[in-house]
Order: C-alpha cells, then structure tokens, then sequence
C-alpha cells in the first residue's frame, strides 16, 4: 500500500515511545507526537478493530483508531494529528446542556411553573434560561 508523505486518513496511532528506538536521524521532538503505527485504506475498514487489537498486544503505549491528518517529519517518521479530540468534547459537553434543557423543559411543563408564568408573565428564576450552544465552548472540561 502506498500513501504520499502528507494526507488525511485513519490511521492505528500511539503516542511515541523509546521501544520504536532512536536513530542519528530522528527528529527532535519526535516523543510529542502521535507515531502513525498503520494507515487503512477503505479495503482494510471492515479489519480495523483487528489492526488495533494486534498493536495494542504489541506496544507498550494506548494504542487508538483514529481519524488524522498525517505528515512525515524530516527524520522520515509518520506522525499524526488527531481530528477527532475536539468533535469528542463537543459531543460530551453537548450531551451535559442536552440533559439540562430536558431537565428544564420538564419543571416547565409543571402545575406550578405554568401558574407562576400565567400570573407573572416569565418564568420562575429556577426554570428561566435555558442552557445554549453560545457560550458552551468557553467552558470545555
């Protein structure tokens, strides 16, 4: 299988270790990276889990599938960046605002909060706003 030096893809990565070794040749910083340890074409995707399973036996490190953008330092390793992170935190953060609009719109629908807004004109302090995507990055954890 050949790929070019640069491209997009999925890719078995781990986080390097001194157990791929160290040459005369090796990049500076090559321990910050994540070392692609196989790249899938679309024939090999129904053997992913396979792929990930024979590294994970064979490393010392977290062995992951992920989807990358992979380049080749000038030592000639292939290194990748994971572009799935970020989608992951959305989706977890998401899933939390989610949970707290459902909860919201529940005690909305009660006897006592449509009376309070009935006699009042806006909802009670406890129901009134409803959680947004604004603002939901700033408080990525």
């Amino acid at each position: 299988m050949s790929f070019s030096e640069n491209g997009k893809g999925v890719a078995v990565i781990c986080r390097w270790n001194e157990q791929f070794g160290r040459t005369e040749t090796s990049s500076k910083g090559i321990e910050n990276h994540w070392f692609v340890l196989t790249l899938l074409n679309s024939d090999e995707y129904r053997e992913m889990e396979d792929y990930k399973d024979f590294y994970s036996n064979h490393c010392n490190e977290k062995v992951s599938l992920e989807v990358v953008d992979y380049h080749c330092l000038p030592g000639r390793e292939m290194v990748a960046v994971c572009k799935t992170y970020w989608l992951k935190l959305i989706q977890r953060k998401w899933k939390k605002v989610y949970a707290q609009r459902k909860d919201i719109e529940k005690k909305r629908a009660s006897i006592k909060e449509l009376q309070y807004r009935e006699q009042h004109g806006h909802w009670s302090n406890n129901v009134k706003s409803m959680p947004l995507l604004r603002g939901m990055l700033s408080t990525l954890s």
